[in-house]
């Protein structure tokens, strides 16, 4: 092998990685869990009201967190009205999240 095909080799196992410590990273919090959870069983999406009634926590804790989904791609957002509604995005991270969620919680 190549010094070249070694480097993106190694790149490519780096990338992998940081993907998958992704993953982990964002479900290593109940709340988000309960949230991506919530959102995956309703592909229509929610609003944030929505989302804090059902996971149990504050409208400002749920505003938090969806914000970060969405920030780092697992989520988008609509604005409907005065609500903002968010949904699962179409993303590789997002896809992988779901994936994980159906393995071990639905």
């Amino acid at each position: 092998m190549s010094e070249l095909s070694y480097k993106r080799s190694t790149l490519k196992e780096m990338s992998w990685a940081q993907e998958t410590a992704s993953v982990f990273k964002i479900l290593a919090d109940p709340t988000r869990c309960k949230i991506l959870k919530l959102l995956a069983k309703n592909e229509e999406g929610m609003c944030v009201g929505e989302i804090a009634d059902f996971a149990g926590v504050t409208h400002s804790a749920a505003s938090h967190q969806l914000n970060g989904l969405e920030t780092r791609g697992v989520l988008h957002s609509v604005r409907e009205g005065q609500s903002i509604c968010y949904q699962i995005s179409d993303s590789r991270l997002a896809r992988n999240i779901v994936r994980i969620l159906e393995i071990f919680f639905v």
